[in-house]
């Protein structure tokens, strides 16, 4: 008989409890891992791998608009660095990817964008009073897919939002488009509110793989009108995503098909790796398994570090981030030379005390080290329509370090003192020296070196690691 995934998340969560609470012996990282593969670990996605370490971290209540504006409001007492990002989330798409984990959907009509712009402004207009006095340094306008909106459409919805709530000067403001769907008219709008960074979904230049993924296919030829088209406006900063591991792909299409953007010149290409496919992308494939599907894409990543193309970055002006020995499973970008010093926010392995609000339902806002949320209903001020998870500092630790390892295999020792006021041995020091004697990790200028051979060993590392944070240290 079959275990039902809630009894494989229950025994999950009882096996990550027993390992975080015996007492670390001499053979105690051999028993971790052998119990470690008990589990369905292997199977997880990240999220829920990140939900089974921070067991007992969290605890779940539901609260109202007011409630979760009070800790809004109680922002800001713990230190003194603080990152305010804002989301707009535009949660429709003229087609849902078979690929995609994001909570999207595909649009069905235009009632229902309307009912979205509504709800989302009566949302808006209760917060911006919290933000009154807060200057928002990072905002994101993403999806989804927000070209789906009408000119009229993103031009109401950006002045709502632009008269309700203040940026700082330097303020990186960044919106998402298909290069399928964006236009000349909203490429105006998004340049007028003040946009300076601007990413296209390209995914793929192969018309297979996107032909079996469900998505519109840009040619070559449209992608280039529009990027010159997007620099003729004044708007240089442009990024360009990708997917790694797509199938209906080679590696060698692939990397062609880097290289043909390269040349485009863009400031940024992000490159996603499709390691966690969802179920309704491998019904696809019934002769792929999830793991087999891993070992695939991780040969891609492979032949990614061994080939030629990494000594064609420096004569073609781009820098890998993060760089050849720390490349993680998860994505990596190739940044321009002259603006390698100005990291894209998705690109970011430091975390330095960033909390979100998002805008619409389905998406998780987070106050750092108070609350995590999400708004499961319509707006209104009277229901408690936001199912919300209250968090400790030892969340935030887990987090951080989950985190940094998960976009460059590091650890910035100086960083997590910053942030948290101690150091990251006082907090894991019996689980680093262990780490460290079966050569796991290396520790080298302030910096954390997981050394995994693949994603397994990180992930085997990183449970070992944030499952054995020692008692709280007294202030």
């Amino acid at each position: 008989m079959f275990l039902t995934l809630k009894k494989i998340f229950v025994f999950d969560c009882l096996v990550i409890f027993y390992l975080t609470n015996n007492k670390l012996k001499s053979d105690y990282f051999e028993k971790f891992v052998a119990r470690l593969e008990k589990t369905s670990i292997s199977m997880l996605n990240y999220n829920k791998f990140f939900k089974l370490l921070t067991y007992g971290n969290s605890k779940e209540v539901y609260l109202s608009a007011g409630e979760v504006a009070k800790y809004w409001n109680d922002l800001g007492g713990k230190y003194d660095e603080k990152i305010l990002q804002f989301i707009f989330y535009f949660p429709y798409c003229a087609q849902k990817c078979l690929y995609c984990r994001e909570r999207s959907e595909k649009i069905k009509n235009c009632k229902e964008v309307v009912d979205f712009i509504l709800d989302a402004e009566k949302e808006m207009e209760f917060f911006s009073s919290i933000f009154r006095n807060r200057e928002i340094d990072y905002f994101t306008f993403n999806g989804g897919s927000p070209d789906v909106l009408s000119h009229n459409q993103l031009r109401l919805v950006l002045t709502s939002l632009f008269l309700k709530f203040k940026f700082k000067k330097d303020a990186v403001k960044r919106i998402e488009f298909n290069p399928t769907g964006v236009s000349s008219k909203k490429l105006e709008i998004v340049k007028e509110f003040g946009f300076n960074r601007i990413s296209f979904g390209v995914q793929s230049l192969s018309k297979k793989a996107l032909k079996n993924a469900g998505r519109p296919y840009a040619e070559l030829e449209t992608i280039k009108e529009i990027i010159s088209l997007t620099r003729k406006m004044g708007l240089d900063d442009i990024n360009i995503d990708l997917i790694l591991g797509l199938p209906g792909e080679s590696y060698a299409q692939f990397e062609d098909g880097l290289r043909e953007l390269c040349e485009l010149k863009p400031a940024q290409i992000m490159v996603y790796i499709l390691n966690e496919p969802n179920r309704r992308y491998l019904s696809k494939y019934p002769s792929m398994s999830i793991e087999t599907f891993q070992v695939s894409v991780e040969k891609m990543v492979s032949k990614f570090l061994k080939s030629t193309f990494l000594d064609e970055l420096k004569e073609m002006n781009y820098v890998l981030v993060p760089d050849k020995d720390n490349l993680n499973y998860k994505y990596f970008a190739l940044v321009r030379r002259d603006l390698s010093a100005r990291a894209w926010l998705g690109a970011m392995d430091s975390y330095i005390n960033i909390s979100t609000f998002i805008v619409g339902k389905k998406n998780t806002s987070n106050i750092f080290s108070d609350l995590i949320y999400e708004r499961v209903a319509d707006f209104n001020t009277k229901d408690k329509i936001y199912k919300a998870s209250i968090i400790d500092e030892e969340y935030e630790m887990k987090k951080f370090i989950f985190s940094s390892v998960e976009s460059s295999r590091q650890l910035n020792v100086d960083l997590f003192r910053k942030v948290f006021g101690v150091s990251i041995e006082e907090k894991f020091n019996i689980a680093i020296k262990i780490l460290r004697e079966k050569k796991r990790i290396a520790a080298k200028k302030g910096v954390i070196s997981f050394l995994g051979r693949n994603s397994r060993d990180i992930i085997i590392d990183l449970a070992f690691l944030i499952s054995n944070m020692e008692k709280k240290s007294q202030k």
